[in-house]
């Protein structure tokens, strides 16, 4: 009778052990999936575990490969020569053609680029 109660016990304690564990395994899973991408790009930003990320999956969110920056008087050699140059290879993001008027310019750099 004491062998059969204590049995119960550690049977009970396993399973809720188990169960706990399952529990914890799930939540890490769908947090994994809600939080895909923001957990990839942490890992490709500190170099960890970076067979699991690739720098496409990183960037597949993003519209353009560059931003460009430039003084007011370097517009012309921008826009005649550089940007024709750099649009060959890279999709790249000019404020005056590709922003959207109103918006914050930081943002708007942030989320295309």
């Amino acid at each position: 009778d004491f062998c059969s109660t204590t049995s119960t016990q550690h049977l009970i304690v396993v399973i809720i052990i188990l169960g706990s564990l399952g529990v914890l395994f799930g939540l890490l899973v769908i947090m994994y999936y809600k939080y895909q991408h923001q957990i990839k790009v942490w890992l490709f930003a500190h170099g960890i575990l970076l067979c699991w990320v690739s720098e496409e999956d990183i960037d597949q969110d993003k519209v353009y490969d560059a931003f460009v920056s430039y003084a007011e008087g370097d517009y012309g050699f921008v826009v005649h020569t550089l940007l024709p140059e750099l649009e060959k290879s890279f999709r790249i993001c000019h404020h005056l053609r590709d922003f959207i008027g109103g918006e914050w310019f930081a943002a708007q750099i942030y989320q295309k680029v």
